[in-house]
């Protein structure tokens, strides 16, 4: 157990020295300038593969590599208050400003010239100055809102001055004869260039209203155009008229002459439509008829096969059998018969006694045949 306990102790001591040589690596690293508060591990990582430090660290317990970096980094990130007081001072000492227009490169020779900077991380140097040239970003902003509301407070009052002229302006004045009336005034001299006064004055005449005389004659023009587009409008309603005559009426006519055209087509197509509908009027009474005449002859066919001319019916049927040429013959002229009647029954309505008369002289021909 002595035994294992020393080995495990020993273990332990070696693990301990390989932590204290990689950190001592870092130290390294930081000196040359390799390693600071900014670095990753990803770019150093081909640096730490190539030295045995890192290697001799590789599968023992404990912190890896990477956690020693880690712990490096936010150690020198703990520094950069501390750092950066000393920077502002060493910028005051030598009256040296940070605006938009410096870079990091003059930045670092001011600061790296004086010997507090031994100790001050790389990180850190570059971190104060991207904080300092975000200051300077936002006052160049800051200076740019109020330049342009001075600008806007002189245009504003560049324009009252051009209201309150004496004699008043007008869209028609021009800058290069009105400018010597506006030269002792403060606003003139506060709008220090030529073009920009040039610009407000344009700007301050095209608003004004027109001249009394400019207006007239945009009114007669206005007036004349109106009058020309009427004047074609009613030559072109003349050619449509012309291209366009009534299909009844002569092109040659006068207007009276053709409103009584007019008039009588308007007749003329009401009486034929009167006509459509008389005609009209009198199919539905013959189809009325038609329907009657037709129910008049089922109830006539009733009566033809009622029970009262069974005998008769019966004594055809057996002169029929005895003799079919015969019955032929008579069933052929029967049909005959029965259509002249039938025609006679449509040509006329006749009375129940004239068909039973009919229909015994019938019986008696076929008899005698």
């Amino acid at each position: 157990e002595e035994h294992r306990a020393k080995e495990q102790a020993k273990e332990r001591r070696e693990q301990r020295k390989h932590r204290d040589a990689f950190s001592a690596f870092l130290d390294d690293l930081h000196r040359s300038g390799r390693l600071h508060s900014m670095s990753l591990w990803c770019n150093l990582y081909p640096t730490f593969s190539e030295d045995p430090r890192y290697e001799a660290m590789l599968g023992q317990p404990g912190s890896t590599p990477l956690d020693l970096f880690k712990f490096y980094v936010d150690d020198l990130k703990v520094r950069l208050p501390d750092e950066k007081k000393i920077i502002k001072e060493i910028m005051k000492e030598a009256g040296f400003n940070v605006d938009i227009s410096s870079t990091f490169d003059e930045f670092k020779l001011l600061v790296q010239r004086d010997p507090r900077s031994e100790n001050l991380d790389k990180g850190n140097i570059r971190m104060t100055f991207n904080g300092l040239m975000e200051k300077a970003e936002a006052r160049e902003k800051e200076a740019m809102k109020s330049e342009e509301r001075k600008l806007r407070r002189r245009e504003t009052a560049f324009k009252a001055m051009l209201k309150m002229a004496s004699p008043p302006l007008d869209n028609l004045s021009a800058w290069d004869r009105c400018r010597s009336q506006f030269e002792k005034e403060e606003a003139f001299n506060d709008v220090t260039e030529e073009a920009e006064r040039a610009r407000i004055f344009r700007e301050h005449v095209s608003s004004l209203a027109p001249t009394k005389e400019e207006s007239d004659g945009e009114s007669k023009k206005h007036k004349r155009k109106s009058s020309g587009h009427h004047r074609s409008s009613k030559k072109h309603t003349r050619k449509h008229r012309n291209r366009s005559p009534s299909p009844s009426v002569d092109s040659s006519l006068s207007e009276g002459e053709y409103r009584d055209a007019r008039s009588k087509d308007k007749d003329k197509h009401r009486r034929k439509r009167s006509r459509s509908y008389s005609g009209t009027d009198s199919e539905s009474e013959r189809e009325a008829k038609r329907r009657r005449h037709k129910k008049e002859k089922k109830s006539k066919k009733r009566r033809h096969h009622s029970p009262s001319s069974g005998s008769e019916s019966d004594h055809h049927r057996r002169k029929s059998r005895k003799d079919d040429r015969g019955g032929s013959r008579g069933r052929s002229r029967e049909d005959r018969s029965s259509k002249k009647d039938k025609g006679h029954r449509d040509g006329s309505s006749e009375s129940e006694s004239e068909l039973q008369t009919r229909r015994e002289r019938l019986l008696k021909e076929l008899g005698g045949d």
